[in-house]
């Protein structure tokens, strides 16, 4: 899902596109950095719909996502 600035609604389409196409088992762990985009209650509904787990970065920590991204 592409758009000029990323809103709630943007997260939401590329997560529900993700599970359509991956469907992963209930229970996913969803991490983000704490973007309103994530914190909005439209994008929390989708990932408790899809039965996700929500994980934050802390405010100003930048370093918490270094694992994942080190996996490309």
């Amino acid at each position: 899902s592409l758009e000029s600035r990323m809103k709630a609604g943007l997260v939401k389409r590329a997560f529900v596109k993700a599970v359509w196409r991956r469907k992963p088992a209930r229970g996913l762990t969803f991490h983000s950095d704490c973007g309103v985009q994530y914190a909005s209650n439209e994008f929390r509904n989708i990932l408790k719909h899809h039965g996700a787990i929500q994980s934050m970065s802390e405010k100003g920590d930048c370093y918490d996502n270094a694992v994942a991204e080190s996996l490309r």
